[in-house]
């Protein structure tokens, strides 16, 4: 047992006994309690709390001068010790006291309720206005995006060109070699998948049409704009993050050039160029794996599996499939670069660019998909 004795020149207002062994405290309270020592008192308390023992228990003997602000301090502190998670018992008090107390952890327990009110109130209008002021942020990027296409069949730019080609490279040719192999285990697994259902009805020789019509209208788009935003999404919106951090985009500014036209539109333009042809090797190579899973697995002769893609392949298929793919990379790209903008101070805020251009970037062409899917259906 270790006790906290009192300083004769300097009395302390409560004795504590601590029973390391089972974690409780003893807390006794000496009166007279003058308001002078109430700081005192708190302090005490808030060091117990911080012990976070398991059991606190409260003895008096004589519950005579003790101010009424002193037993709201202690409804407080029970408030806080329950809170917690700690047993709180009491020894010696007379029942008006233990009324005093209990009365004042409901007053407590009432305003932390309303503070929560207030705070969650409070929450939802700071959410709401930011949503606000992102939305009239975006619509003025669309209008200032919309602006620099306009004037840009009429004020060409070798800068700009540079840009663009520069861009074409890094997503187009640089993503060649993970489409392609991404496409290729998935058209594997599909066919792979998709022939132990058929085997049920004799239907195998189905897995061509079904890998081709699949791979052209959805899947090769769709991963492919995936695999874009994932790749150059984050790309994008960390470049431009860093030369914003950097100050480059200021110096252009100042310089005299328009940002939309020289940082934004070669990239959202290179993404809409590399994406229609990138699917265009998707959806080959999905194709090619269905091919190695029916010559190897199902026993299907390679004639047979590429007159059934011929068969069920119609020319509007694949102008649908590129019809998406332009919209998905102009919609990554336009993401990847608005993230990077916003941008506004420290390294971490890239990270963030980054990481927000992905997800909404992914979120952004799953939703146009499924727009397209209902216009393919009720159009």
């Amino acid at each position: 047992m270790i006790r906290e004795s009192q300083n004769s020149t300097n009395r302390l207002p409560l004795a504590i006994e601590a029973d390391e062994r089972f974690r409780s405290i003893i807390i006794e309270i000496l009166p007279p309690i003058h308001s002078s020592q109430l700081k005192i008192a708190d302090s005490m308390l808030n060091g117990i709390k911080k012990k976070r023992p398991k059991k606190v228990i409260f003895h008096l003997k004589d519950s005579a001068h003790l101010p009424n602000s002193f037993t709201f301090l202690l409804g407080y502190y029970v408030f806080l010790f329950e809170k917690n998670g700690i047993e709180v018992g009491y020894g010696g008090l007379e029942a008006f006291l233990r009324t005093t107390i209990d009365g004042s952890k409901k007053y407590w327990e009432t305003k932390r309720n309303a503070a929560l009110s207030y705070e969650l109130i409070e929450g939802v209008g700071d959410k709401l206005l930011t949503a606000m002021v992102g939305v009239v942020k975006a619509l003025t990027f669309v209008g200032e995006l919309l602006i620099a296409f306009l004037k840009t069949p009429w004020k060409p730019n070798r800068a700009h060109k540079g840009a663009l080609s520069g861009s074409l490279i890094r997503i187009g040719i640089g993503g060649v070699p993970i489409v392609c192999l991404i496409s290729l285990l998935l058209g594997l697994v599909m066919a792979f998948m998709s022939s132990i259902q058929l085997e049920q009805f004799g239907a195998q020789i189905y897995v061509a049409s079904l890998l081709t019509l699949a791979m052209t209208r959805e899947l090769g788009p769709i991963m492919t704009g995936i695999l874009i935003a994932g790749r150059s999404g984050s790309s994008f919106a960390s470049e431009l993050g860093t030369m914003k951090l950097s100050e480059e985009v200021d110096a252009l500014r100042s310089m005299g050039f328009d940002i939309i036209r020289l940082l934004v539109m070669p990239k959202m333009l290179a993404s809409a160029i590399s994406l229609p042809i990138l699917s265009l090797f998707s959806q080959f190579f999905g194709i090619i794996g269905g091919l190695l899973v029916a010559v190897t697995i199902m026993g299907i002769t390679p004639e047979s599996y590429w007159n059934n893609c011929f068969e069920s392949l119609r020319l509007f298929d694949i102008w649908w499939g590129t019809l998406k793919s332009i919209t998905f990379g102009l919609l990554i790209g336009g993401i990847g670069c608005y993230e990077g903008l916003k941008v506004e101070k420290g390294a971490a805020s890239v990270g963030e660019a980054a990481t927000t251009a992905v997800v909404k970037g992914i979120f952004a062409v799953i939703l146009f998909d499924s727009i397209f899917a209902i216009l393919l259906v009720y159009w």
